[in-house]
């Protein structure tokens, strides 16, 4: 009897990260260009067909990973309580992360990055995919049309606070994440506060 396509998809998806946890930690110590698929490989414990048939090349092996951090704050988000601000939600939700493996995961990738400067398309496309997976949530808070152009420039503009604290601390840990994410949201509080004048999506399409 075959196993469910639920729990092949999920066994799937471990593997995956447990490759992508591999390589983040190989290219920190060793360097992107010094490693090797066949190094990240064996230390995986998989072999090389196996990576291949995960990842087209080594680049793509550190998106699992980082994905799974920033879909974890999507998620936390999104439980946060309405009653409290949108910016305390999303730098409340962002402090948990980093507390947890996934702050680990990320910390361990910033380490390879300035050194490899292959992987920074790849770092920007982690954040891209946040940033679509952010708009819809922060559409609901703000009582925004979910397709419309505002959300996605408020939830590109919250990814990009994001994406600028972690790069700061990356070159000097005396600028904490978090704070540095405050900072930069601060000063977009208007876009942040829910607009009950705003269009809805409902309403933007109502002739």
């Amino acid at each position: 009897m075959s196993a469910p396509s639920g729990w092949r998809e999920r066994r799937q998806q471990s593997a995956m990260l447990d490759i992508s946890d591999t390589a983040l930690d190989m290219f920190a110590e060793h360097g992107f260009v010094e490693t090797t698929i066949v190094d990240v490989a064996q230390a995986a414990g998989v072999s090389e067909r196996t990576f291949h048939r995960y990842f087209p090349t080594k680049g793509h092996a550190i998106a699992p990973a980082l994905d799974a951090g920033w879909q974890d704050y999507v998620d936390r988000f999104a439980g946060r309580p309405h009653s409290e601000s949108v910016v305390d939600g999303l730098v409340d939700s962002l402090e948990s992360v980093l507390d947890g493996p996934h702050g680990r995961r990320h910390a361990t990738f910033l380490k390879s990055l300035p050194n490899s400067p292959m992987l920074a398309p790849a770092w920007l496309s982690v954040h891209d995919r946040c940033r679509a997976a952010l708009q819809p949530v922060l559409a609901r808070r703000l009582q925004l049309d979910p397709d419309g152009d505002r959300a996605e420039f408020v939830a590109a503009c919250v990814i990009a606070a994001n994406r600028v604290a972690v790069e700061r601390w990356s070159r000097d840990p005396r600028q904490a994440i978090a704070a540095t994410v405050r900072t930069c949201l601060d000063t977009m509080r208007p876009l942040l506060t829910p607009d009950p004048g705003c269009r809805t999506l409902t309403e933007s399409r109502t002739p």
